[in-house]
């Protein structure tokens, strides 16, 4: 038995073995030259005159540098939670689930007004019951069917935060 070439009898050199096709890429096909761009010189001259506006204007070369603006608090962090890029669905799932009552699933998915609301209205109901039982139990009842609503509203809340503040990259590509 051989280990060397197939259909190569011991003793018998390579170059008098039959031609063998191996599957495989195909061999280039020559690249001829690009047709010329009728458009090229245009390009080239409404960049150089580009380039000639933003240098004049006095526009920072760093803002150049940078593929795109990212949106920011003012303070220049995003607040409590962080990027909003790196936010969680299960997070918010997690804030709905232990922190219902001060509404905290809410201002994690951006909705901040709405979460004051909620908050106001479970504390509302509290000190309400301590009043007038009835109408702090119906308060109670609506903040109890909020909260449960909210249960289905979070993965869209989260996804319109989320456009909100994904960055623009209009200003690159314009």
């Amino acid at each position: 038995m051989s280990f060397g070439k197939k259909g190569v009898v011991p003793g018998q050199s390579g170059a008098m073995s039959p031609t063998v096709r191996v599957a495989g890429p195909r061999p280039a096909a020559p690249i001829r030259p690009a047709a010329p761009d009728p458009h090229a010189a245009q390009r080239e001259a409404f960049l150089a005159a580009e380039r000639a506006r933003r240098a004049s204007s006095g526009e920072e070369q760093e803002q150049m540098n940078i593929p795109y603006p990212r949106r920011q608090a003012p303070s220049g962090g995003y607040g409590l939670f962080g990027d909003p890029a790196k936010r969680t669905l299960m997070l918010a799932y997690v804030y709905w689930y232990f922190c219902s009552p001060l509404g905290v699933h809410r201002f994690y998915c951006g909705a901040k007004e709405t979460g004051y609301y909620q908050m106001a209205l479970f504390l509302g109901g509290l000190a309400i019951m301590l009043i007038w039982p009835p109408l702090g139990l119906l308060s109670l009842g609506a903040w109890f069917v909020w909260i449960i609503v909210d249960l289905f509203l979070i993965p869209g809340l989260m996804r319109r935060f989320k456009a909100e503040h994904r960055p623009d990259y209009g200003e690159v590509f314009a």
